[in-house]
């Protein structure tokens, strides 16, 4: 099973410009934790 992913798109032309991974809240706190102690 592939992990979530989220497409960006071109508000203009509804295009999709990009598909980018999906993070829970948890990824991101664990992302925050990890970026503040650097």
């Amino acid at each position: 099973m592939s992990p979530p992913t989220l497409d960006v798109l071109n508000p203009a032309t509804a295009e999709v410009v990009a598909t980018v991974p999906a993070a829970s809240a948890a990824d991101v706190d664990a992302a925050v934790t990890r970026a503040t102690a650097a």
